[in-house]
């Protein structure tokens, strides 16, 4: 027999405790949703800018290794037909300048950065690349990259088309521009054939890549990311020197 002193819970106790374990659990679920939440949310935030840096390390490594043989000062015969990726010829032995057109929202040069896989296959070291940036319906932008490891076709083919994938979509805004050392000015156009262009300054000596993407937190205010990039390769002007030991070498 229990002693006539003890009691039991009653029901108000009870009610309480099952009304305090019930909020208790709530606070809990709630807070381990809005932790999930948090953490899908920051995943795909981290997910979109590490395939943002990705994206502009290609461009980077594509202009960084912009390409065109050194040939001196040989001026360009005025009636001959330039192409998108190569100058007319200049010289007797057919050699060629690489071509380097560029807008805001194009640009076209020859790499020296393609590595081909099969040693049999056709290719070389150099290849086509183009940076196109295009506004599609929904008023947003992409920028896609077209690539043809067929660089020394200097006829341009219709019948075959670059390969071309989509690099980065839903830009608010992307831009490239280009940097003379002339005047020390950043320029929205560039065209290494010119026929006002001097032999020293024919390629610029950088070239910014600007985008803007929406800030999934925020879309008032759009996340800017920016690359300034110089070709390695010589470019330019070379001294007397250097171009005096060209010429022979070629003569």
């Amino acid at each position: 027999m229990y002693p006539s002193d003890q009691k039991g819970f009653s029901l108000i106790e009870i009610l309480v405790a099952v009304g305090l374990l019930a909020f208790l659990s709530l606070a809990i679920f709630q807070t381990t949703t809005s932790s999930w939440e948090t953490n899908a949310r920051l995943n795909a935030e981290s997910a979109d800018a590490e395939a943002i840096l990705l994206s502009l390390q290609a461009v980077e490594n594509d202009i960084s290794q912009i390409y065109t043989p050194i040939l001196g000062s040989i001026p360009a015969k005025p009636d001959a037909k330039n192409e998108q990726y190569w100058s007319a010829i200049v010289r007797s032995d057919g050699f060629r300048r690489t071509r380097l057109i560029g807008s805001t929202e194009k640009i076209s040069f020859v790499a020296n950065n393609h590595r081909r896989v099969e040693a049999e296959s056709p290719e070389s070291n150099f290849q086509k690349v183009s940076y196109e940036v295009e506004r599609n319906s929904k008023g947003t932008y992409t920028l896609y990259r077209s690539t043809d490891w067929d660089a020394f076709q200097y006829e341009e083919n219709q019948a075959k088309k670059p390969q071309r994938v989509s690099l980065i979509e839903n830009l608010s805004n992307a831009k490239f521009q280009f940097y003379r050392t002339s005047d020390k000015s950043w320029q929205d156009s560039w065209d290494s054939e010119n026929i006002y262009t001097k032999e020293e300054t024919r390629f610029p000596a950088l070239i910014k890549l600007k985008i803007e993407a929406p800030d999934p937190t925020n879309n008032a205010n759009p996340l800017a990311w920016e690359i300034v990039v110089k070709p390695n390769q010589q470019l330019n002007y070379l001294d007397t020197n250097a171009r005096n030991a060209l010429k022979q070498r070629f003569e």
